[in-house]
């Protein structure tokens, strides 16, 4: 179990070299009044732009909330004030964070509602590889 972890680090982080981009975070958490999304990337030289979408369930279509034009800054933020982590079925909210690269494009997903550390990571790298 101790070495999983580095193990899923490396291996996200030669995927995101061979894209030209290196994304190091991007969780979400729900907070009083929306839900906080934030992002940083390690090496940014080709990103063109970020863009943000939320799916409100698993049957859903991802509904595009806003596009952010990459900068020389270490850490993005999106502040989601419209929307809950659980859906009133009680299905988790999932966000979707899109990387527009020269070379294309690359999606990572995230919910608010799961605590399951090690589950995020192995479902941020299964994203990867699609």
């Amino acid at each position: 179990m101790n070495r999983l972890l580095p193990l899923l680090a490396l291996l996200l982080l030669f995927s995101g070299l061979a894209s030209g981009s290196v994304l190091l975070l991007f969780r979400t958490q729900a907070l009083p009044g929306g839900v906080q999304l934030e992002w940083a990337a390690a090496n940014e030289p080709n990103v063109i732009r970020y863009g943000v979408d939320r799916q409100d369930g698993p049957a859903d279509d991802f509904d595009h909330l806003t596009s952010l034009t990459a900068g020389a800054q270490p850490r993005y933020a999106y502040f989601d004030r419209n929307a809950r982590p659980v859906t009133a079925t009680g299905d988790a909210v999932t966000y979707r964070l899109t990387v527009h690269t020269a070379a294309g494009t690359r999606s990572y997903l995230s919910s608010p509602a799961s605590s399951d550390v090690l589950g995020r990571s192995w479902d941020l790298i299964k994203q990867m590889f699609r």
